[in-house]
């Protein structure tokens, strides 16, 4: 690793590239696996997004306007080699091991692209899918890695029917006769449920924080539990598109109202500050706290409808016990 970045240092050229394989530095760097891959591949990004870049056949270096644009393309993290395989490819033609889910993200965060096709129409997913049918059914641990890269995938929506070259999906060969396939089927099955199921008469239908009328006010207990286990991270995606950040916000207060007494007065200074803080969290910023908060205080009752945050808490001191009033809060509809 102190080798690879003193010769970045030195003005090593990050984009050169082999006169044959065409593979630059990226390339030969996930060929291997190993312990230092994920740093070394780190190094290796944060210098790619700098310029002193030239083509692939290094014949002229690229004007400034085109080095602007290569580096909005994300070129270095999706540049391809001979066979047409960018880095994404190379990484998961290796069997799977610990470190594949960590070099999988950083490559994602830097733009990699999970769809590209190479000189056979397969992209990184197929690759992937081969690799799964590959591992012997007593190899739990790499059952389990393949089962967190799909949480990856799905997040970054590379989950879908994208067809190779011979007509093959992807997801039909990895699967096959494999026990993630259930997993992810259920993960689709319960997101069709929460899409298709509506109440009339639901408070979130009728503040009017979901437009399509799919989100069910009676299900957000359930849906926080959850999205605190990890289980479906579909579920929170769904929550930040379709329910307000005054919805979030109103959930937080009910939750600081119904904390323990001693911590009241806690919970009044949290409360105060509330107005404040919504300007500067967004909603997926907001929906952590609220399944952070929900959890601490181990509440699983279902969703109180409420029409009005004007309230007051019952505070309790040495001289007894006095009344706090809460101003109004008005809430964003963002």
């Amino acid at each position: 690793v102190e080798i690879v970045e003193c010769l970045l240092k030195l003005g090593a050229d990050i984009f050169t590239v082999a006169e044959k394989s065409f593979d630059n530095a990226l390339h030969l760097a996930l060929q291997g696996i190993h312990s230092n891959t994920l740093n070394i591949m780190r190094i290796l990004l944060r210098y790619g997004s700098k310029a002193n870049i030239c083509n692939y056949a290094k014949k002229a270096k690229f004007l400034p306007v085109e080095i602007v644009k290569s580096l909005k393309s994300r070129l270095f993290v999706n540049i391809v080699n001979a066979n047409g395989d960018t880095p994404m490819h190379l990484v998961l033609q290796h069997s799977l091991n610990n470190s594949i889910k960590d070099i999988i993200i950083e490559l994602l965060l830097y733009g990699g692209d999970l769809t590209s096709m190479n000189n056979l129409g397969r992209n990184p997913i197929f690759y992937f899918a081969t690799r799964v049918q590959e591992i012997p059914p007593n190899e739990i641990n790499q059952m389990d890695i393949a089962k967190e890269l799909v949480k990856v995938f799905i997040k970054f929506g590379a989950i879908k029917n994208n067809f190779d070259s011979q007509i093959f999906s992807p997801l039909h060969l990895f699967f096959k006769d494999s026990y993630i396939c259930n997993w992810t089927l259920d993960c689709k099955h319960e997101l069709s449920l929460l899409e298709k199921e509506t109440v009339s008469d639901s408070y979130i239908l009728n503040s009017k924080t979901c437009e399509d009328k799919c989100v069910l006010s009676h299900m957000l207990d359930r849906i926080f539990e959850i999205c605190d286990r990890h289980e479906y991270p579909i579920y929170e995606e769904l929550l930040v598109s379709k329910i307000s950040k005054s919805d979030l916000l109103k959930r937080l207060t009910k939750l600081v109202l119904n904390k323990l007494p001693y911590q009241r007065k806690t919970n009044f200074a949290i409360l105060s500050i509330l107005p404040y803080v919504m300007q500067y969290l967004n909603k997926q910023d907001l929906l952590s706290w609220v399944i952070a908060f929900a959890v601490q205080s181990s509440l699983k009752a279902p969703l109180l409808k409420c029409t009005s945050l004007k309230r007051s808490i019952c505070d309790s001191s040495s001289n007894g016990n006095y009344i706090v009033p809460i101003k109004t809060i008005k809430f964003s509809n963002e």
